[in-house]
């Protein structure tokens, strides 16, 4: 098993799965495509960008600091 460290928010982003995220939230589809559904794209892009956020002031704050 290989260990990183000090792995900034920004470069972890390029690496989640976003659909698991949405089917949390009881979005169906899979990411990408979801973002530009007609049913529910309009929600998941919101859903996308109150995630994005957070994360932003996450590393921002500093109070997030990935292993």
């Amino acid at each position: 098993m290989q260990e990183f460290k000090n792995v900034s928010i920004t470069t972890l982003r390029k690496y989640i799965d976003w659909t698991p995220y949405f089917m949390t939230w009881s979005i169906a589809g899979k990411y990408p495509r979801i973002m530009t559904d007609e049913v529910v794209g309009e929600q998941a892009q919101s859903l996308f960008k109150d995630a994005n956020d957070m994360l932003d002031d996450l590393e921002k704050a500093g109070s997030l600091q990935p292993l």
